[in-house]
C-alpha cells in the first residue's frame, strides 16, 4: 500500500495555505458588486468630485492581478457645460501581488480605453481641473478604511483611443485632441515621462513630455515640472518650466518656443489663415497668474524679419487689457504680405469681430508700442517706423505713426471702427521732404532723377477682410510745389521740372490714377498714369497693366503695356510712342527737324532693356532697328543694329559750337551697326552707307565706315575707312583714314572730255586728325592730307584737236591744324613735265564759306611759268573775285 511521502504533505499544506491567504486577501474584492458603492464613495472622497462606476467590475487572479472597471465617470462642477470631467469605457488596473496579500491596492499599471477628458475655463479665473485638496493619504474606501489604493512609484499608465476636449472662456470655442496611444511611466521617483501620439484639428501630433508625479497634478501643492516637445507636420514646439506651487501665485511659468519651416504649417493646427511663407520661430517666457498672463523675453523670426519685446494680458472685471512693447531690428514686408488663396480650414484675414462676440470685443483694451528699425521691401530699405496701437470700445487706433524714409518723414494716424457690420478704416498722413529721387533709384527705376516733395494723404474704406477693404478703398494723395531734376553735377544739365501739384487717386478700389501738371523749360506739360488696383498688385500673380500719356507743347508721349509684379526690378513690356512737330521742342540742343515720330516696344528683364520694333520718322529721314542695354555692371553696355532708307544729315545736324558730350561717351559702352540705303551730307549724296562702331571707356572707334558717293544719275566712287574719337583727354581728339576708290572723275569734271575713263581709275588716300572741344573746333584745327599716286587720265585738249592728251601725275593736298590749304601736283602732260602749286586761305574759312579767301596758283613747265593770285568771295565765288595773272 502506497504511503504519501512527507514532501507531498508539506506541498499540499503549502498550496492550501496559500489559497487561504489569497482568499483572505481578495475576499473584499471577490464580490465586487457588493463594494461598488463603497469604491465610488472612496474615489469621490479622494478626488473631491463624484465618481460613478456604471459598468461591470471584475478582478482577474494571477501573479499580476487585474481590476477591470467599465463605464467610469468623474463629475464636473455645476458651472460647467458638460456633466463629466472624465469618463472611460474601460479602466484596467494592474495590481501588485505583495501589497494585495496585505489587503492593499497598489496599481502597477493603469490602462484607459475609450476615455474622454473634458477641460473647461470659466469666469473669474475658474477652471474644472483644479480639484478640492484632500489630506487623505491615498484613495480609500470609507466603508473599508483598511483598504488603500495607491499608484506604484514605477507604475505605468496607458491610454488608447481617447479624447481630450477643451472649452475656452469667454468665446466658448471647443477644441478636441484625439489620442491614438499614450504612455506614461516613471524614469525616477519624482518624475513621469509621457509619450502621446494623436491628432489635433486633422494634424498629426507627437508629444514627448517629462513632468511630475501624476497625482501631484491634481493638487499642485508643489510646483509641477514640465519639459516637453510637440511635433506636427512642418512645425514643432518646446515647453519647459513649472505649473502651480503652494508658495506662489503663479499658475504656471513656462519657456515656450515654436518654430517651423513655413508659417502656413500652423494653419490647421491653430485654425488660422497664415501665408505659406518663410521659416519662422517665436519664443517667450510665459507666466500666468490668476489675474494676468505675462510674456517676457519675447523673441521671434520670420524669414528675414525679427521681433523682440514684452507683453502683458490682464484679466479684469470689465474685460482684458493688453499692454507691451515690441521692437524689430529688421522687418521684411514680403514675409508678411502673402495673400495666397486659403484652403481647407484656413481663413481669409479678417477685420470683423463675430456678432456673438461683439460684447467681448468691446471689453478689450490694448496699448502697444511698436518700433521697426529697418523696414524692407525685398532688397529695398524703406526706412524706420514706430507706432502706438490702441483698442478702445470697438475702435482700433494707431496714433501716432511715425516713419523716416528716403530723406523724409511721415506723421500719420489710422482709425478702424469695428462697431459697424463692415469695419470702416480711415488713414490720414502728412509726408514732408520726401526725396523721390532716392526712392526711384532704390526701386530700380532710374538713377538720374533728384528732387523732393511734401504730400498729404487721405485714405478710407470699409470691409470685413483686408481683400474687401482694398476692393472698396478710396485714396487721395496731393503734393504741393514739387521740383525735380536730373542728378547731374553740372547745373546746366539738371533740367529742372516744376509741378505745382501732383495727385494720386483710387476710387472704390479701382485702378491707381496719377495726374500732374507743371512747367519744363518754360513750357507747360501734363501727365496721366493709370495702372492696376492695389488688390491686383498685392494679390495677383499676373502682370499689371500700365497706361501713360504726357504732353508738352506739341510733343505727345504715350506708353501702354504691363509690369511684372513678382520681381523687385520692376520688369515688364511697354509699347512707346513719341511724336510732335519739331525735335527741338524736346530740347534746345536737338536739331530743328519735323514732324517726327518714334515707336518701339521696350522690354525690361532684370537689369536688361530691349528695344524691339523700333521705327522712327523725322523730317525726310527714317530709322529703324533693335537695341539692347545691359545695366548690371557699373557702366551700361548697349548693342544694336539700325537701318534706314534715307537719312538727311543736314536736317539732323546740331550747332557746331555745341560741346562734344564727353560725359555721355564715358558713361556707356557699346557696339552699334548702322546701314543706310541713301544719305545726304550737304551737297554730297551717299548710298549703301555702313557704319560699324564700338564705344568703350570713352574711346569711340568706327572700325568700318564705307559707302558710295553718287549723284542723281550715277556713282562718283566708293570709300572705306575708320575713325577714332578719344574723349578721355581734357580736350577730345579725333583721327582716322579714308580710301577713295574708283573715283568717277568724268562726273566731277563734266566739262572735260575724258577718253575711256573706266580704263583709268583714280584711287586716293586721306588721313586726318584734330583736337577740340566742339565740332567746329575739330574741323577748324584739323590736319588733313590727301594723296594720289600714278594718276593717269586721257582727255581731249579742245575742239580743234582730235588726238587725246595723256596726263600722268602724283597729287598731294594738305592743311595743317586748320591752316592754309595747299595742293601739290607733279607729272607729265604728254611728254612735257609740269609742276603745279596751289595755296589758299585758312581751311576753317573755306568750311565756314564766308569772307574773302586768298588764292595763289603757279604752274611750271620747262622754260615757262604762269602764276595767278588774288581772292575769291566765298559766298559768291562766281560773282566777286579779283585775280592777277603773271606769265
Amino acid at each position: 500500500m502506497f504511503r504519501p511521502s512527507r514532501k507531498f504533505w508539506i506541498s499540499l499544506v503549502f498550496i492550501f495555505g496559500s489559497c487561504g491567504v489569497l482568499a483572505y486577501a481578495l475576499f473584499p474584492f471577490i464580490k465586487t458588486e457588493l463594494y461598488r458603492e463603497t469604491l465610488e464613495r472612496g474615489f469621490s472622497a479622494a478626488m473631491g468630485r463624484a465618481v460613478s462606476l456604471e459598468g461591470p467590475l471584475s478582478l482577474t487572479f494571477s501573479l499580476h492581478p487585474r481590476l477591470i472597471l467599465e463605464d467610469v465617470s468623474v463629475s464636473n462642477p455645476p458651472w460647467t457645460s458638460h456633466p463629466h470631467f472624465f469618463r472611460a469605457d474601460r479602466l484596467e488596473i494592474g495590481l501588485s501581488l505583495g501589497p494585495l496579500l496585505q489587503r492593499r491596492l497598489e496599481a502597477e499599471k493603469i490602462a484607459f480605453e475609450g476615455a474622454e477628458l473634458f477641460l473647461e475655463e470659466g469666469a473669474e479665473g475658474l477652471d474644472n481641473w483644479t480639484f478640492r485638496k484632500d489630506s487623505q493619504p491615498g484613495i480609500v474606501s470609507l466603508a473599508l478604511p483598511s483598504v488603500f489604493m495607491t499608484i506604484s512609484e514605477r507604475g505605468e499608465i496607458i491610454i488608447e483611443r481617447s479624447r481630450v476636449r477643451y472649452r475656452s472662456y469667454p468665446d466658448g470655442e471647443t477644441t478636441d485632441v484625439s489620442i491614438h496611444r499614450g504612455v506614461a511611466n516613471a524614469p525616477d521617483d519624482q518624475h513621469r515621462k509621457f509619450s502621446i501620439e494623436g491628432t489635433y484639428r486633422d494634424s498629426p501630433v507627437n508629444i514627448e513630455l517629462i513632468g511630475g508625479r501624476i497625482m501631484d497634478l491634481f493638487t499642485l501643492t508643489e510646483a509641477w515640472p514640465v519639459d516637453g516637445v510637440l511635433l506636427t507636420t512642418g512645425a514643432s514646439a518646446s515647453v519647459k518650466g513649472s505649473v502651480g506651487g503652494a508658495d506662489s501665485d503663479q499658475m504656471f511659468e513656462l519657456q515656450v518656443r515654436v518654430e517651423g519651416d513655413r508659417l502656413s504649417a500652423l494653419n490647421a493646427f491653430l485654425k488660422v489663415g497664415l501665408p505659406d511663407s518663410a521659416p519662422f520661430m517665436i519664443a517667450a517666457n510665459v507666466v500666468k497668474t490668476p489675474d494676468a498672463i505675462n510674456l517676457h523675453d519675447v523673441g521671434g523670426t520670420l524669414g528675414a524679419s525679427d521681433l523682440a519685446g514684452q507683453l502683458s494680458i490682464e484679466h479684469g472685471g470689465r474685460g482684458q487689457k493688453i499692454t507691451g512693447r515690441l521692437t524689430s531690428h529688421s522687418l521684411q514686408i514680403h514675409d508678411l504680405t502673402s495673400l495666397s488663396d486659403v484652403k481647407g480650414s484656413q481663413k481669409e484675414p479678417s477685420l470683423e469681430q463675430p456678432e456673438s462676440n461683439a460684447s467681448a470685443s468691446m471689453s478689450l483694451d490694448v496699448d502697444l508700442d511698436v518700433t521697426i528699425e529697418k523696414l524692407l521691401l525685398g532688397e529695398t530699405e524703406l526706412g524706420s517706423l514706430s507706432l502706438t496701437a490702441g483698442i478702445r470700445e470697438g475702435q482700433v487706433l494707431l496714433d501716432p505713426i511715425q516713419m523716416k524714409s528716403f530723406g523724409g518723414t511721415l506723421q500719420a494716424n489710422l482709425d478702424v471702427d469695428l462697431k459697424n457690420s463692415a469695419p470702416r478704416t480711415r488713414l490720414k498722413a502728412q509726408v514732408r521732404s520726401f526725396n523721390f529721387g532716392q526712392a526711384l533709384e532704390a526701386f530700380g527705376v532710374t538713377k538720374d532723377i533728384a528732387g523732393q516733395s511734401n504730400m498729404d494723404v487721405l485714405a478710407f474704406g470699409d470691409g470685413t477682410t483686408l481683400q474687401e477693404l482694398l476692393r472698396r478703398l478710396n485714396v487721395d494723395i496731393r503734393t504741393d510745389l514739387t521740383i525735380f531734376a536730373r542728378s547731374d553735377s553740372h547745373p546746366e544739365n539738371r533740367l529742372p521740372v516744376a509741378s505745382p501739384q501732383l495727385s494720386l487717386r483710387i476710387s472704390k478700389g479701382g485702378p491707381i490714377e496719377i495726374r500732374g501738371k507743371g512747367t519744363f523749360q518754360d513750357k507747360t506739360y501734363g501727365v496721366r498714369l493709370m495702372t492696376a488696383s492695389l488688390i491686383e498688385m498685392i494679390e495677383s500673380k499676373k502682370p499689371w497693366p500700365v497706361s501713360l500719356t504726357a504732353q508738352r507743347g506739341e510733343a505727345v508721349l504715350a506708353a501702354t503695356g504691363t509690369l511684372n509684379p513678382d520681381r523687385s526690378e520692376m520688369s515688364g513690356t511697354l509699347g512707346v510712342l513719341l511724336k510732335g512737330k519739331n525735335l527741338s521742342e524736346l530740347h534746345a540742343d536737338l536739331p530743328a527737324v519735323g514732324p517726327y515720330q518714334f515707336k518701339a516696344r521696350v522690354t525690361k528683364e532684370g537689369p536688361r532693356y530691349r528695344v524691339n520694333d523700333f521705327q522712327s520718322r523725322f523730317g525726310t529721314s527714317d530709322l529703324a532697328g533693335t537695341l539692347e542695354v545691359a545695366t548690371e555692371n557699373n557702366t551700361p553696355q548697349f548693342t544694336g543694329i539700325l537701318h534706314a532708307e534715307h537719312v538727311n544729315f543736314r536736317e539732323l545736324s546740331t550747332p557746331g559750337d555745341s560741346p562734344i558730350p564727353t560725359e555721355a561717351f564715358n558713361a556707356v559702352n557699346g557696339n552699334l551697326k548702322m546701314i543706310i540705303h541713301q544719305a545726304n551730307i550737304g551737297e554730297l549724296k551717299l548710298a549703301d552707307l555702313i557704319v560699324d562702331a564700338k564705344l568703350h571707356a570713352g574711346l569711340l572707334t568706327v572700325k568700318d565706315l564705307q559707302g558710295t558717293l553718287y549723284n542723281e544719275k550715277s556713282s562718283y566712287g566708293s570709300f572705306q575707312g575708320r575713325l577714332d574719337l578719344d574723349t578721355t583727354k581734357p580736350i577730345p581728339s579725333v583721327s582716322g583714314q579714308m580710301t577713295l576708290k574708283d573715283i568717277r572723275y568724268e562726273y566731277v569734271f563734266s566739262d572735260v572730255d575724258f577718253v575711256n575713263p573706266k580704263d583709268h581709275v583714280i584711287n586716293l588716300h586721306a588721313n586726318f586728325s584734330s583736337d577740340g572741344a566742339t565740332v567746329d573746333t575739330l574741323l577748324a584745327q584739323s590736319t588733313v592730307t590727301l594723296t594720289g599716286h600714278n594718276i593717269q587720265v586721257r582727255l581731249h585738249g579742245g575742239t580743234n584737236r582730235r588726238e587725246p592728251l595723256d596726263l600722268r601725275s602724283n597729287l598731294l593736298v594738305e592743311s595743317v591744324t586748320g591752316g592754309p590749304l595747299r595742293v601739290y601736283a607733279e607729272g607729265q602732260l604728254e611728254n612735257t613735265p609740269f609742276r603745279l602749286r596751289f595755296s589758299g586761305g585758312q581751311m576753317s574759312d573755306l568750311l565756314d564759306n564766308k569772307g574773302f579767301w586768298p588764292v595763289n596758283v603757279r604752274a611750271d613747265v620747262p622754260r615757262a611759268m604762269a602764276e595767278v593770285s588774288g581772292y575769291v568771295d566765298l559766298p559768291h565765288p562766281g560773282e566777286n573775285f579779283s585775280l592777277q595773272v603773271h606769265v
